[in-house]
This record gives C-alpha cells, structure tokens and sequence, in this order.
C-alpha cells in the first residue's frame, strides 16, 4: 500500500505540473468568465430559468473536456514511462505490475479532480451567491457526476497507454476514441437506434453503452428531475423507467472501468518490461 500512495504521489504532482491539466483549467476558468455575466444578466430577465440553462450549457462542456483530458492525460502515462526506461527500472526493483498501474490511476484521478472542482468551482461562483442550499447541492452533485466520467476515460487510456509503442500512437487512438464517442456516437447512433428499435426505452438503454450518453442523462437528471428535455414521444414510458435507465448507465460506467483497468493490468504482465 505504501508503494501504491508513492506512485499515486509522484503521478499527482506530475499531472498538477502538466500543461494539459493546466489548460483544461484554465479553459474552465475562460468559460466561467463567458458564462457569468449573462447568468448573472439572464437572472434579472428570466429569473431561475436562466441558471438552468447555464448548468446546461456547464454540462455540455464537461462533456466535451474532461473525457477529452482524461484521455490525453492516460494515454501517456504508461508509454512515455517505457519511452524514457522509468517503468524498466521501477519493474527492476520490488513494485508489483498492480501496485504500478492502480498508483497511475489514482494519481491521474486526484489531478483531473483537483483541476475539474477549481474549474466547476469558478464557473459556479455565482451558483452559490444566488441559489438556495438545495440547489447548490445539486451544482456540487453535478461535479461528482463529471468526475464518474473522468475515471472510466482514465482506465481507457491506460489500456491505450499499455498497448501502444509510441506515445503519437497512444495520442492517435486516444484523439480517435473521444472523437468517436463524443461526436460518431451522438450524430449517427442516436437515430439508427431509434429507427431500427423503435422504442425508446430500449433504444436510450442501448445508447447507454457509451459512457458519455450515459452521464449526460445523469448529468440532466440533477438539474431536471422530470426529465422534461425528453419532450413527448416516449416521454411517459421513458419517464416511468428513469431509475433503469440511470442504474443501468452507472452498471455500465463502473464496469467498463473494472473492465479496461483489468485489461491493462493483464496486459502489461504480459509485457516483458526488464
């Protein structure tokens, strides 16, 4: 455990130095100065309704950025150790292939959380001035819910990372996956699904099999309990299964964590590292 709390120590300030941790805060930090004036304006005008749809408009950027540094970040992290012969002289003294891979994890998760509360904690300054206690729990929820997202990316790109030679083919694949399920995903599936199913319930459980659909849907639920952006085609069916359908996204994201950290664990005892 003490060999773990090392790596895991080492890889925290590491991520905390790295310039796309930096970035990705400094681009919540530029969002959050976009974002505040015209809630701050659209509260006069609208009322509540104007900070519902800048907590919208915060979760779609999450959306967007923290799969996105979540891969950049993992897919580095186990080639560029081999690329430089760290991991071969790591390996050469007593730390297990597990104690290894679990510290990188949990490394790369604190700096990602550290970075992702200081942007969400900026960009919701004017959340905790002007909204009740019950909805500023809800805003905080919505953090815990973006760093779900950010754990199963993690474990994804450190599979990619064990896998790959290179650290531009780690990018590569990485740049690749996130294109795929941030975009691919969305524009085309979403619809053939829901031509070739027919049913909506069965069609959004199926699109829950990509992690991003699956914390959107969580991500809403904070901020719109009725489900109400489901409009009105299958909204009563949906709306009587949202426990399913939330359960489900939450199996899916937690098992495709164990699932791509078990693979990379496999794989990288597989490898011939000394």
């Amino acid at each position: 455990m003490k060999t773990v709390i090392s790596l895991a120590r080492e890889e925290f300030l590491g991520g905390l130095r790295n310039r796309w941790i930096l970035i990705y805060s400094l681009s919540y930090l530029l969002l959050a100065i976009a974002i505040s004036p015209f809630s701050l304006a659209g509260l006069n005008i609208l009322g509540m309704k104007a900070v519902g749809k800048v907590l919208s408009a915060l979760i779609n950027i999450s959306l967007y950025l923290v799969p996105l540094i979540s891969l950049i970040t993992s897919t580095v992290a186990i080639v560029g150790d081999r690329e430089t012969r760290y991991l071969e002289w790591l390996m050469s003294n007593p730390v297990s292939e597990r104690a290894y891979l679990l510290g990188k994890f949990i490394g790369l998760g604190l700096s990602i959380a550290v970075a992702t509360l200081l942007g969400f904690g900026v960009a919701g300054w004017f959340v905790i001035l002007f909204l009740p206690p019950e909805d500023v729990s809800k805003y905080f929820l919505l953090i815990s819910v973006a760093l779900l997202l950010s754990v199963v990316y993690i474990a994804m790109g450190l599979l990619i990372s064990v896998m790959s030679r290179t650290r531009y083919h780690a990018l590569g694949t990485g740049f690749l996956i996130w294109f795929f399920t941030v975009f691919i995903f969305d524009l085309l599936m979403m619809s053939f699904l829901l031509s070739i199913l027919n049913d909506p319930l069965i069609a959004t459980l199926v699109a829950t099999l990509n992690p991003i659909q699956g914390i959107r849907l969580n991500m809403i639920s904070v901020i719109d309990p009725e489900m109400t952006f489901l409009g009105f085609t299958g909204v009563g069916e949906l709306r009587e299964n949202v426990w399913l359908v939330l359960g489900t996204s939450q199996a899916v994201v937690i098992g495709y964590t164990i699932l791509f950290a078990g693979l990379a664990y496999l794989q990288l005892r597989r490898q011939d590292v000394i």
